[in-house]
């Protein structure tokens, strides 16, 4: 494993493991995790859009949106089957 890669793991470990401490501590709940998801989406996304605009992925379109609704199907059954989540 390079520097680089041990580096990546390390980093994101922490992250992981500051973004449960302040997760689980804050007092909003379920309206703190959907204001992170919200801003989180606000900061990937333009990057992501610029990611692909510089090296495109060679992947289908067909591909691309079957791969966006199994992820969408996997949430949604996570969030119904995971007794910690309220739907209301």
């Amino acid at each position: 494993m390079t520097g680089l890669a041990l580096g990546l793991v390390l980093i994101s470990a922490v992250a992981h493991a500051g973004w449960n401490y302040i997760a689980k501590r804050a007092s909003a709940g379920p309206v703190f995790n959907w204001l992170f998801d919200s801003l989180s989406v606000c900061v990937c996304l333009p990057l992501g859009i610029i990611q692909l605009l510089v090296a495109p992925v060679a992947l289908q379109p067909v591909a691309a949106v079957f791969i966006v609704v199994m992820n969408t199907i996997v949430d949604i059954v996570y969030a119904f089957l995971d007794p910690r989540v309220r739907l209301s």
